[in-house]
């Protein structure tokens, strides 16, 4: 959220609390949160969910209010699920190293337990994967 509020200030367009769903990164809460939306008639050409499943929900609930993925709404996840890549359209998201990060945690967490100093960390980075479902644009490189 905090980056959306960056992004938008950053291009100078106020915050709009009702173009705004929360969710608890399930799907149906993806599905329920993309209907108010609709419901709402927040005007939106595009709609970034919190997680993979989130977005899948919300997939569903455009498509059900008749609209075109990516022609009339471009969607993004984050997380990369392994059935991310295989949606219709195929879901752009944002890929993290979660194994290596789980990894150096555990390598963290029994350092303390020895009574060894911890480490610092090397910064994860993340890996945009753009598909189908983002309509080319002036964003969109």
């Amino acid at each position: 959220m905090a980056g959306y509020r960056q992004a938008l200030a950053h291009h100078q367009i106020a915050f709009d609390p009702a173009r705004v769903a929360h969710g608890d990164s399930s799907v149906p809460s993806g599905y329920h949160g993309c209907k108010t939306l609709l419901a709402a008639n927040a005007a939106f050409s595009a709609l970034f969910a919190s997680n993979d499943d989130m977005a899948i929900g919300a997939m569903k609930a455009l498509c059900q209010a008749g609209k075109r993925l990516p022609q009339d709404v471009s969607i993004f996840g984050f997380d990369d699920e392994p059935s991310a890549a295989y949606l219709q359209p195929a879901l752009s998201t944002v890929y993290l190293p979660i194994d290596m990060m789980i990894e150096a945690a555990i390598a963290q967490a029994l350092r303390l337990l020895n009574g060894e100093e911890v480490q610092p960390l090397t910064p994860f980075t993340g890996e945009l994967k753009l598909r189908e479902s983002v309509a080319p644009g002036p964003y969109v490189a």
